[in-house]
Parts: C-alpha cells; sequence; structure tokens
C-alpha cells in the first residue's frame, strides 16, 4: 500500500516530543507522508497489573522507581484503543495533529491508597531506586522524565470527549480485583 495514498494514520507514542525520543522523530517523518493524528498515552495502569496479581490476602507492595509524593497522570490501555479508533474514524474529534491521554492523576502513594480501597487490602507504596533498572537507559530516562513535574501534560477534557466512559484508577483496579478481593 502507497502511504501517500491513504487517508490517515493513527501513531501512539508514549511520550510524544517532549523527550525528543524515537517516537518523536517517528511523528515527523509521518507527518511528511501522510495525514496522521497523534495519540500520546500516559503511563499505562496496566504496569501496575503484575504487582495486583501476587494472589496473597496480606498487605500488597506496590514498587516503582519514582517517588511516591510525584503526580503521575495514566490511562487505561482499552482507553487508548478507543480514543485511536475514534480518531481513525473521525480525525476531526480533536484540534490539531496530538493528542495526550489520561483517565487519571495520582501520586503513588495516591495509587496504593486506592487500590487498598478497591481490593480491601491494605496497600502501601515504596519509591525504589533508578539503579534497579540496570543499563536501559531508555528505562532510566523515562523515569528520571517522571519526576520532572508536569511530566505528562494530558487533556482531560479531550479525554472523555474521546473515551466517555475512560477509566480512572479505581474503576481499572475494580475490573483487575474481581476474584481477588479479602473476603
Amino acid at each position: 500500500m502507497d502511504p501517500r495514498k491513504s487517508r490517515r494514520v493513527g501513531w501512539a507514542p508514549a511520550v510524544g516530543d517532549r523527550l525528543r525520543c524515537r517516537p518523536h522523530r517517528v511523528e515527523q517523518r509521518l507527518v511528511e507522508v501522510v495525514p496522521a493524528k497523534f495519540v500520546r498515552p500516559t503511563f499505562f495502569m496496566e504496569n501496575l497489573a503484575p504487582q495486583l496479581a501476587d494472589g496473597g490476602r496480606g498487605e500488597l507492595v506496590l514498587r516503582l522507581p519514582v517517588s511516591g509524593d510525584v503526580p503521575l497522570q495514566m490511562i487505561a490501555v482499552r482507553d487508548i484503543g478507543a480514543a485511536a479508533a475514534r480518531l481513525l474514524i473521525d480525525p476531526d474529534a480533536i484540534d490539531g495533529d496530538a493528542v495526550e491521554l489520561a483517565g487519571d492523576e495520582l501520586t503513588m502513594a495516591q495509587v496504593a491508597d486506592r487500590v487498598a480501597s478497591e481490593l480491601g487490602r491494605p496497600t502501601r507504596y515504596e519509591g525504589l531506586p533508578i539503579d534497579v533498572l540496570g543499563d536501559d537507559e531508555d528505562m532510566r530516562a523515562m523515569f528520571r522524565w517522571f519526576t520532572t513535574v508536569p511530566a505528562y501534560q494530558a487533556d482531560f477534557d479531550v479525554t472523555r470527549h474521546l473515551v466517555p466512559d475512560v477509566r480512572d484508577l479505581a474503576a481499572w483496579v475494580s475490573d483487575q480485583g474481581r476474584g481477588a478481593r479479602r473476603d
């Protein structure tokens, strides 16, 4: 298929242009050859899923290499797909060529509180040192960037316009926690 004949392309880089990383270079190239709309998701709620699925009944400890008091915007993967589908069908649903998506904004300490409330289980957050990421410079850059407030700059109103039932963290955890609740 000749991309010059395509009507539109959707692209979902994780951080867009502020990090000046590979996704930004792909965006620059795409707009040179085809009309495009860019969906820029924030932190994926699904990044927390493995830590919620420990199967235990005691205290749940969430761990990431980010401070517990830094606000972090986040989105459920299903909502990224819904927003991208909407833009492929209706590219005029947003002004401009890009939208940064989020369904919630919480510190990791607040995330732990929401998880505890939804799962009915004691939960705390424990920040990890950046060194746990080893030599992965892309991951280290991303987690350092998270601490640069504001890192993400999502448009919550446009997100809700594209995905009216966008999930906040509590709704997402509730979905994940079915069957994992304390009796």
